[in-house]
């Protein structure tokens, strides 16, 4: 048995069942043994395959439309060509031709956001594929209104896919383009929830400070701002005070935390600004901007120990205004009674003399106030119980913050160091002292150096000196001895 497709294109057939057994230009053939069965053909319109063909002739968009509005109610497991695959070519071809012709655009658009709902294992792309031609056709009419309204609905429901899809940076992207097309509260309360439970995929995994960043740069910086309320502003600190014979210069390396960094930078630069106000004290701040370290150098000059003591607390008075456990820390060098130097120069050599005590208690004393402060609200935390929603995933957040921030308030005292040294041109090896968290130490230093040369030339003179004094011994004792025998012989003449 045969069938000639005489008026129609062979791609104008849906379905034909039972399925032939051969094919050839345009006549279907059954090999059937006996009485022919029964044959179910399904064909498209004249009109519709006409239109698939010519998709750029102004005769096509209606039969296109009904075409688009037909596809989605067929039969599931329908056989036959692939009409969605022909349709979806022939309306590109016309948008190419057309590139002005908006509904031809919101005919593609509408076709793919049926795609989306038809297919969800590919809902994101075709939802982005529906976007585009949106964008294409508000473009196109120039217009606001509706078109505007449908392009935030799409990328509001691209959002949605690509957070099932576990993408969580792609929804928040939609979103935001969905808020700048058109705000709505609908928008922002999912711009909020996508962003928080974003930031706690990421606290979860143990990346807390890039949570807290991401909040921050996806515009929830109050939210951003409470998770560092108790956060510590550095995580790592090494100062070292270098005492040379007219200056004290200290240097404080520190590893800001993240999260904490804006907040810890404007900390640092009022410090700064407030030890340029004192006088006979240099300072300067250098920024690393490739990452969170940062270096504050403070030089104070002075012509006696006791000036240096005024320099001293003139810039501990100046920090104390700023307060906080980073006034602590570069106080700390500067608080006491100062040091004690002396030297001596003498024919036979020199000596230096060092003497401090240095205390860090009041910088560990500040740190176990914040310490306990952070522990507490952590407990407090732990006795809250939100229903759930959005309130359960701020609540989460926080407490995972904190978790984190807690343990670097535990490890800081361990972090923070000073070294002491001095910088003397006569000494070669100088010496260090290094000191940490809660510890008095008296430093001490003492050295000798003798001058050989000076000495032999001390001596030269002292046995110069000696040999004078003998010859002129000799001398007077001889004459001594011949006015004894003188005096003796004129006894005897008498």
């Amino acid at each position: 048995m045969s069938l000639k497709l005489a008026e129609h294109e062979p791609g104008a057939l849906i379905s034909v069942e039972p399925a032939p057994q051969r094919r050839s230009h345009g006549e279907l053939i059954w090999d059937w043994q006996g009485p022919a069965g029964d044959v179910s053909l399904q064909m498209l319109n004249p009109t519709i395959d006409a239109a698939l063909l010519r998709p750029e002739t102004d005769t096509a968009h209606a039969s296109l439309s009904s075409l688009a509005a037909w596809l989605p109610t067929r039969p599931q497991g329908d056989a036959g060509v692939n009409l969605t695959a022909r349709l979806l070519a022939a309306l590109h071809q016309k948008v190419d031709a057309r590139p002005d012709d908006v509904t031809a655009h919101l005919l593609l658009a509408d076709t793919y956001l049926s795609l989306a709902d038809q297919q969800p294992e590919q809902r994101l792309n075709h939802m982005l594929l529906a976007i585009e031609q949106l964008d294409e056709a508000s473009a196109a009419a120039k217009t606001g209104g509706d078109l505007v309204t449908r392009l935030a609905d799409a990328y509001y429901q691209a959002a949605l896919a690509a957070h099932d899809e576990g993408d969580p940076a792609g929804a928040i992207r939609y979103l935001n383009h969905a808020a700048e097309i058109a705000p709505s509260q609908q928008i922002a309360d999912a711009q909020t929830e996508f962003v928080m439970r974003w930031g706690l995929d990421l606290a979860r995994q143990g990346a807390v400070a890039e949570a807290i960043a991401l909040l921050g740069e996806a515009g929830q910086l109050p939210a951003a701002q409470n998770l560092t309320r108790f956060a510590p502003p550095f995580e790592h600190a090494q100062t070292t005070v270098t005492l040379y014979p007219n200056e004290r210069r200290v240097s404080y390396d520190l590893l800001l935390y993240g999260p904490a960094l804006t907040a810890a930078d404007e900390a640092l630069e009022a410090h700064l600004a407030a030890a340029q106000s004192v006088p006979d004290v240099q300072a300067t701040l250098e920024l690393d901007a490739a990452s969170n370290r940062r270096r504050l150098n403070v030089v104070a000059s002075y012509a006696s120990p006791a000036e240096l003591l005024t320099t001293a607390e003139r810039l501990v008075q100046a920090w104390q205004v700023q307060g906080g456990l980073l006034s602590e820390l570069l106080a700390m060098p500067w608080r006491g009674a100062g040091p004690t130097l002396s030297r001596s120069v003498a024919a036979w050599g020199q000596q230096l003399s060092y003497a401090e005590v240095v205390d860090s208690s009041a910088f560990h004393e500040a740190w176990q106030v914040d310490a306990d402060y952070a522990n507490w609200w952590m407990i407090e935390l732990h006795a809250q119980a939100p229903e759930g929603g959005a309130a359960a995933v701020a609540h989460e957040l926080a407490l995972l913050a904190l978790r984190d921030q807690v343990s670097l308030w535990e490890t800081l005292p361990t972090n923070t160091r000073w070294v002491y040294t001095l910088a003397f041109d006569e000494i070669a090896a100088p010496p260090h002292w290094l000191l940490g968290s809660g510890e008095v130490r008296p430093l001490s230093y003492q050295q000798t150096w003798y001058d050989w040369a000076g000495i032999g030339r001390m001596a030269v003179g002292l046995m110069m000196a000696a040999a004078a004094l003998l010859i002129l011994f000799v001398l007077v004792s001889g004459a001594l001895r011949r006015r004894r025998k003188q005096r003796a012989n004129r006894e005897l003449m008498r």
